[in-house]
């Protein structure tokens, strides 16, 4: 009850949260990458609308109103921002997209039943003994050997289920739209980054990966 409370607080504060956010023109450091990268997202099918689809768009007429066509009666709005990447060489692009969920209250309506237990550098190291141990015969052919996989753009290949895309709608400035700037807005179909319920899902599909592997290969 207390996490649908949260939720509904949220949602009633809509107005409020689209002009505090227009009332505040983001930096310009990082923008244009974060709004090229969302185009290219949204071409990949990563969101709503669908690219040749009228663009919803948030932002204030001369007249002081409020201009939004975003088709939800009601909606979060998450200001979507950019987050220098600090080791630039090692990422394909060098400002990542993050969701401001807290913001918009989506991660304080959210919370877990289950927790989960994650396996840290003491598993990493044991296994490494016992595959060692039982290969010792093979000399050096049988010494395990360290690699790591990256899942390309993590949480954004889990998909959203429609009937929550007005949970996650984004804001991504852009100084072209209205007489003064203002949002091009989207909702997301695959998870975001920013949304604690991202960690944990992206996190479970995983372990559960893992869990099948033991199962599987363990002697």
């Amino acid at each position: 009850n207390d996490v649908k409370n949260d939720l509904q607080k949220a949602m009633n504060n809509q107005e409020a949260e689209v002009l505090r956010l227009l009332s505040r023109r983001p930096d310009t450091d990082g923008q244009a990458e974060v709004l090229e990268h969302t185009h290219k997202e949204q071409k990949l099918g990563k969101f709503e609308p669908n690219v040749g689809k009228p663009q919803w768009q948030i932002y204030l007429k001369e007249d002081g109103s409020v201009f939004n066509n975003v088709p939800f009666s009601t909606f979060l709005p998450t200001l979507r921002f950019p987050c220098e990447q600090a080791g630039k060489e090692a990422t394909s692009y060098e400002y990542l997209p993050i969701d401001d969920c807290s913001a918009s209250g989506l991660n304080l309506a959210t919370s877990t039943c289950e927790k989960m237990r994650m396996h840290g550098l003491g598993v990493l190291l044991a296994s490494a003994h016992e595959v060692r141990e039982i290969f010792s015969e093979w000399d050096e052919d049988g010494l395990p050997t360290f690699a790591k996989g990256d899942h390309e753009k993590a949480y954004r290949q889990w998909l959203i289920h429609e009937d929550d895309y007005n949970l996650v709608v984004t804001l991504v400035w852009n100084d072209k739209v209205g007489p003064h700037g203002g949002f091009e807005v989207y909702a997301h179909r695959a998870l975001p980054f920013g949304a604690l319920s991202s960690v944990t899902i992206c996190t479970t599909i995983s372990q559960g990966i893992c869990l099948i592997l033991r199962r599987r290969f363990s002697p």
